[in-house]
């Protein structure tokens, strides 16, 4: 649905849009690692009857998560027009993706910490409330961007914020539910 938004904002922002998600899509390789052998670690660790450690480890992943996006980030500010070059030599193309470039090398910092607390709840077992947590972040995050271009008439940078919020709703509900410990009674 994203991507059916940018289109209703013309060429010119769908083609900025599928460069910067390619370049997303490199920030998201190690998110998706560290996410993966997050759900792995909880789940072992419960299992080994350590549920107590399970927060100490998901914070260690999650500072490794992020430490590794914030490399590859730091190259994105380093280099940008270049790394946008790989994608398109049209210099208005390069020029008007620099902004959303910008919004996404925040935005992967965000990811990095939401996907571990949420893998970090999915590996104590309890999927379904996964399941209403991912619900309720895709479903803001779907209205948040209707309404950036339906509403707001936003910039396609305006409309790459919705990452942070999808972010940020990743992290803020799966840490509250962490936290709870409502998730100590999983049957494995």
């Amino acid at each position: 649905l994203f991507f059916v938004f940018v289109e209703g904002m013309g060429e010119h922002a769908l083609a900025i849009s599928n460069i910067i998600r390619s370049i997303y899509v490199v920030l998201m390789v190690p998110i998706w690692g560290y996410a993966s052998a997050t759900n792995t670690l909880v789940s072992y660790t419960i299992g080994k009857g350590h549920p107590g450690v399970v927060m100490k480890v998901v914070w260690k992943m999650v500072h490794m998560s992020v430490f590794s996006v914030a490399l590859l980030v730091g190259i994105n500010l380093i280099v940008p027009s270049f790394i946008l070059g790989l994608y398109t030599n049209e210099s208005s193309l390069i020029r008007d993706a620099l902004p959303v470039l910008n919004v996404i090398n925040g935005s992967a910092l965000f990811i990095a910490a939401g996907f571990i607390f949420f893998s970090a709840v999915s590996g104590t077992g309890k999927t379904q409330v996964a399941l209403v947590l991912e619900s309720i972040a895709l479903l803001v995050y779907v209205v948040y961007s209707y309404a950036m271009v339906e509403v707001f008439h936003t910039t396609v940078a305006g409309i790459w914020t919705a990452e942070f919020l999808y972010g940020g709703l990743l992290v803020a509900l799966s840490f509250a539910y962490l936290k709870s410990g409502r998730w100590r009674d999983a049957r494995m």
